[in-house]
């Protein structure tokens, strides 16, 4: 992987680069405290989240689905990672929690570099400065709605 000219062999040994799964990833014992704790995150705006607050002693495994994907989520995008990648991190939300999600993405994307790979276009594109459609192998830029038509990757769009 490259980012501004930085070729990155093993990103994943820098701190510099983190990845959400779509399968999730924290441990159902765990509380949400705890992986504030572990991501040391106690003094970032993650905390100040009502949702965060609601929830900081609750284990991910008495969360919703839902939760703890929003919560795994926010972890990754306020982890100190300068290039948080995102594998589908709006499915299995509710409207409101991508909506929540979708305004931190805003708004921490002034500070750092996000790759999402995602089929919930329309959010992808409400957060995004660039998109590319992934196809046989391709990399094809997509300027709007029209172009994943297109590319055939919607059949129309209203």
């Amino acid at each position: 992987m490259k980012c501004n000219g930085k070729v990155f062999n093993r990103g994943y040994l820098t701190n510099e680069i983190t990845y959400l799964p779509q399968g999730g990833f924290v441990p159902k014992n765990l509380s949400v405290n705890q992986c504030i704790d572990l991501f040391d995150l106690q003094e970032s705006p993650l905390i100040e989240i009502s949702v965060v607050q609601q929830h900081i002693h609750f284990n991910f495994g008495n969360l919703s689905l839902g939760l703890a994907k929003l919560f795994e989520g926010l972890l990754i995008l306020y982890s100190k990672a300068c290039y948080p990648l995102f594998d589908e991190p709006f499915a299995g939300l509710s409207p409101l929690y991508i909506e929540l999600f979708k305004e931190h993405v805003s708004d921490m994307k002034q500070h750092k570099g996000m790759l999402i790979s995602d089929h919930y276009y329309s959010d992808v594109m409400d957060v995004s400065d660039d998109m590319d459609l992934m196809k046989e192998g391709l990399l094809l830029k997509i300027n709007g709605m029209e172009d994943l038509v297109l590319y055939q990757y919607l059949n129309e769009f209203k």
